[in-house]
């Protein structure tokens, strides 16, 4: 199934081919859609600018968290050997017969089993590594605890994209201070959140999340 993208860059193509027929000094308006032309891009021209997530690094390893400021810690290695793992599997020879396979969603099977620990340690490990960038997305959105794992405040986030109060998911994604890391925080609660992360609008999104960056891992805490 064609994605969203690349629906959007054939209409694009159909457009400039349009414009073509007119004078360069034309006024006349195009036809591509120019919030999805400046997501591809990087020009944040007219897309709303979102102000970064600033993660606080010395408490996260005060707290119990992996260590990003240079120091040794044990909970370093452990990570970096489960990580390992993963990312064999999501860009080695097994992700060729895996569906979306640099997805990860980290569960449990009842509360206060860290979860979130989990999710927040792996991505800070991932975003440590040099050629591979992280997409942390609170999708627990009963019980949301990413943000504030990480010391951050409460945005607009994945429920409001759902809900249609957002029309681009760009606008609910939030770079850190950490290079390689941004995260979509779970949003408001909702009385149909449920069906919400069920919905044909939530699969696409998980699609276009594992394909439009080769060397990105997608990280959900989802609920247990």
């Amino acid at each position: 199934m064609r994605n969203t993208i690349e629906k959007a860059l054939q209409k694009q193509k159909e457009a400039k081919q349009t414009n073509n027929e007119y004078d360069a000094n034309s006024s006349k308006a195009s036809t591509s859609s120019p919030k999805l032309e400046n997501s591809l891009h990087g020009s944040t021209s007219q897309v709303p600018q979102l102000e970064p997530f600033n993660i606080d690094l010395e408490r996260l390893s005060e707290s119990g968290h992996i260590a990003l400021l240079g120091e040794r810690k044990q909970i370093n290695e452990e990570y970096r050997e489960i990580k390992r793992k993963l990312l064999a599997n999501a860009f080695g020879g097994l992700s060729k017969t895996l569906n979306n396979p640099n997805i990860i969603m980290v569960t449990s099977s009842r509360p206060s089993e860290g979860k979130t620990f989990t999710a927040t340690n792996l991505a800070l490990s991932i975003a440590s590594e040099q050629d591979k960038t992280v997409l942390l997305v609170d999708a627990d959105v009963l019980k949301p605890n990413v943000l504030n794992t990480l010391g951050l405040e409460r945005r607009k986030g994945l429920m409001e994209y759902l809900a249609g109060d957002v029309s681009d998911i760009s606008e609910v994604l939030y770079s850190t201070n950490i290079d390689k890391l941004k995260i979509i925080p779970a949003g408001k609660s909702h009385h149909l959140s449920t069906e919400m992360l069920a919905s044909q609008k939530m699969h696409e999104t998980v699609d276009e999340f594992a394909n439009r960056y080769p060397d990105r891992v997608v990280i959900f805490d989802t609920p247990h």
